[in-house]
C-alpha cells in the first residue's frame, strides 16, 4: 500500500511538471500579437498618418520568453508638446521587457535628437503597445509618501505583495529549469546572427563617421515605397547635401550602395552621383546615405515640366550613356581596378541632371558588381521596376552572365532615350505631354501580368514618331533606341556604341 502511494505521488508530480512545461511551450509557440507602425511608410513622413496593422511576433527559441511588443515616439522639450509616433512592432531578446504588461517608459533622462525627446517602451502581453505612456521616475522619491502609502494599504497590501512575489518565484524556478535543460541540449551561439536588425545596426559603430553625425535635415524632396530623400546641411560642406533615408528592412540595399561607391574611380567620376558616406540613426532606427544634392532633381522630374532642345537632348543622352558605359566597363588605374557593374534598375528617376544638364547616375541598391573571383549565381529573378524590365526578365528566361545583365540595362536605357526624344522641341509636330514608357498601352500603374502580355507576348514598344526621321539627330537617336530595346538581347547595342553614334552627329547638328 505504501509503495503504491509513493508511485502515485511521483506520477502526480511528473504530470504537474509536464503540464507546466507544455503550457509554457504552447504559449510561446502561439506567438505574441502586437500593433505595427512605421512612419517611413506614411505618404508624407514628416506628418503623422494612420497606417497601423496587427502582426504576430514569434521567437526562434520557444523555450524562452524573448518576444515582446515595442513603441518608439518623440515629443518636443515643452511639457505640453505634441507626441509623434515613429515605430511600433516586435522586439526580440530584450530582457527589460519581461513581466511588463503595459508599454510604459519610466526613463527620466531622455536621449535627444536635435530638440526632440525620444521615448521607448516594451511589454509582453497581446497588443500591449497599442497604448504607450511616459511616466518618469522622480529623481528623488519622497520617503514620507511611500510610508503613507504602506500605512494606507495596511496588511491587505502586504498580503497581495507576498502572493505576487511567491508566484513570481515559482515562475522563475520553472523558467530556470527549462532554460537549464535547453542549454544542456543546445550549444550557445557564437555570433550575432540571432540578433534583430535593430540590434545589428546599432551595434555596428563603424558605419558612421564623426562628420556624418552632424547632418541636419531641412526639407523632404521625394518619398517612395523604399524610403525618402531629404535636402540637408552637413558640417564642413558649403553646399546642400541629399540624405536618402531607408528603413531597416532595406539594410542589404544600403550596404550594397556603400560597396558600389567604394569601388576605385567611382567617386572621381562626374558621371556618377557624388557620395559623402553613410550612417545609422539610433534614435529613429533608420539608415542614411549622404550624397551630392542635385538642384534639377531626376530626369523624370525635369522632363515632366520642361521641353528640351536638340542640343539639350544630345547633352543629356551623351552624358547618360557615358555614365552607363563607365559602369559597365572594367577599368584599370593607379587607384586599382574598377570591376564592371550592372545597375539593374536603370530608369529616368535614377538619372539626375546637374545645373548644366549633364547627367549623372544614382541609386545602386540593386546593382551587381562583377568581381573577377565572384560567381554571378542564379538567385536574381525579376528585379527592378517592372515598366523598365527587359522581355527576358519578365519571361524569367535569363542566364545570369555579365553580358546579359548589361543587355538588360541597355533595354532600359533605350526606354529612357525614348522619353528624351518624346520631349524634344526640334521635332516637326507638336510636343505632347510627358508620358512614361508603355503608358499608351498599359497606363500608369501596370501589373506584372500586363507588362508580360505587352512586352513579351505582343512585343510592343513605345511609338517612334515618323517625323523624328526628318531631323538628322533624332533619326540617329531613333535608330539607337530601336537597337537598344531589341527583343533579342544579343542584338542590343552597348552604351559605348550609342556614345560613338551621338558623337558623330554632335558637331554637325545644332
Amino acid at each position: 500500500m505504501f509503495i503504491r502511494f509513493k508511485m502515485e505521488s511521483h506520477l502526480i508530480s511528473w504530470s504537474v511538471a509536464v503540464f507546466l512545461m507544455v503550457s509554457v511551450f504552447y504559449g510561446a509557440c502561439l506567438g505574441l500579437e502586437c500593433e505595427y507602425f512605421n512612419i517611413t511608410e506614411c505618404p508624407t513622413p514628416d506628418k503623422p498618418c494612420e497606417m497601423r496593422r496587427n502582426v504576430t511576433c514569434t521567437s526562434e527559441d520557444p523555450s524562452s520568453h524573448t518576444t515582446s511588443c515595442f513603441a518608439l515616439w518623440q515629443r518636443g522639450p515643452a511639457p505640453d508638446s505634441v507626441e509623434v509616433l515613429r515605430f511600433k512592432g516586435c522586439f526580440i531578446n530584450n530582457k527589460d521587457c519581461i513581466g511588463m504588461d503595459s508599454c510604459v517608459d519610466r526613463n527620466h533622462k531622455q536621449l535627444k535628437n536635435s530638440s526632440l525627446h525620444t521615448h521607448y517602451c516594451c511589454c509582453e502581453s497581446d497588443f500591449c503597445n497599442r497604448d504607450y505612456v511616459w511616466l518618469p521616475k522622480p529623481t528623488s522619491p519622497p520617503v514620507n509618501q511611500k510610508i503613507v502609502e504602506v500605512e494606507r494599504n495596511g496588511i491587505r497590501g502586504w498580503a497581495w505583495i507576498s502572493v505576487l512575489v511567491a508566484s513570481f518565484c515559482i515562475l522563475c524556478v520553472i523558467v530556470a529549469f527549462l532554460v537549464h535543460r535547453r542549454v544542456q541540449q543546445k550549444p550557445l551561439p557564437t555570433s550575432t546572427s540571432n540578433l534583430t536588425d535593430e540590434e545589428n545596426i546599432l551595434l555596428d559603430k563603424s558605419e558612421s563617421s564623426h562628420v556624418l553625425t552632424h547632418v541636419d535635415l531641412v526639407e523632404p524632396k521625394a518619398t517612395g515605397r523604399f524610403g525618402s530623400v531629404w535636402k540637408a546641411t552637413m558640417v564642413g560642406q558649403p553646399d546642400w547635401v541629399a540624405v536618402k533615408i531607408l528603413p531597416l528592412r532595406e539594410k542589404t540595399s544600403w550596404r550594397l550602395e556603400q560597396e558600389v561607391y567604394s569601388l576605385p574611380l567611382m567617386c572621381d567620376s562626374q558621371l556618377i552621383l557624388g557620395y559623402f558616406g553613410a550612417r545609422t540613426d539610433p534614435d529613429s532606427m533608420q539608415l542614411w546615405l549622404i550624397s551630392e544634392y542635385i538642384t534639377n532633381g531626376s530626369l523624370y522630374d525635369y522632363m515632366k515640366g520642361h521641353e528640351l532642345s536638340w542640343s539639350e537632348v544630345l547633352k543629356v543622352a551623351l552624358t547618360m550613356c557615358q555614365g552607363l558605359s563607365f559602369l559597365h566597363d572594367e577599368i584599370s588605374s593607379v587607384k586599382g581596378v574598377k570591376p564592371a557593374v550592372a545597375h539593374r534598375d536603370f530608369k529616368s528617376k535614377n538619372v539626375l541632371l546637374r545645373p548644366d544638364l549633364t547627367a549623372c547616375i544614382a541609386d545602386f541598391g540593386l546593382a551587381f558588381i562583377f568581381y573577377p573571383s565572384k560567381l554571378v549565381g542564379t538567385n536574381h529573378g525579376q528585379t527592378g521596376t517592372r515598366r523598365y524590365m527587359a522581355p527576358e526578365v519578365l519571361d524569367g528566361a535569363v542566364s545570369f552572365t555579365r553580358d546579359n545583365f548589361q543587355r538588360i540595362d541597355m533595354y532600359a536605357c533605350g526606354l529612357v532615350l525614348w522619353e528624351l526624344a518624346s520631349r524634344c522641341s526640334n521635332q516637326q509636330g507638336p510636343v505632347g505631354e510627358y508620358r512614361l514608357p508603355f503608358e499608351e498601352h498599359v497606363g500608369q500603374q501596370p501589373s506584372l501580368e500586363e507588362m508580360i502580355e505587352c512586352v513579351v507576348t505582343q512585343r510592343k514598344r513605345p511609338t517612334l514618331r515618323n517625323d523624328w526621321q526628318s531631323h538628322p539627330g533624332l533619326a540617329v537617336l531613333s535608330e539607337a533606341i530601336k537597337e537598344s530595346w531589341d527583343q533579342d538581347a544579343e542584338a542590343r547595342i552597348s552604351a559605348s556604341c550609342i556614345v560613338e553614334r551621338l558623337h558623330s552627329v554632335s558637331n554637325k547638328i545644332i
